[in-house]
């Protein structure tokens, strides 16, 4: 029963794993900036819609390929197209 399609779920998610990167200081906040900018460029929506409540949007998370054991877990970069490895996998706990 999804709302959201998937390309715009991505954008969503890789704008929200970026901002995540840049409060961790993985990543600089140039490349959030630069991100942020091709996103709006191609026109991809950065908010999620109102009706989505913050448990939706967990259980949505648990449901993820990248979630581990019901917990959900995160890309982080720290440069445009460079994946931190965690444990030898691209994905962390935050």
């Amino acid at each position: 029963h999804y709302t959201l399609p998937h390309g715009e779920a991505v954008a969503i998610g890789l704008l929200v794993e970026s901002h995540l990167a840049v409060q961790l200081e993985y990543l600089s906040q140039n490349d959030f900036d630069r991100i942020h900018k091709i996103l709006i460029k191609y026109g991809l929506p950065l908010q999620l819609p109102s009706h989505f409540s913050i448990q939706t949007l967990l259980d949505a998370m648990i449901l993820d390929e990248k979630s581990l054991k019901g917990q959900p877990r995160f890309v982080m970069i720290n440069a445009i197209g460079s994946p931190l490895s965690c444990n030898s996998h691209y994905c962390m706990h935050v």
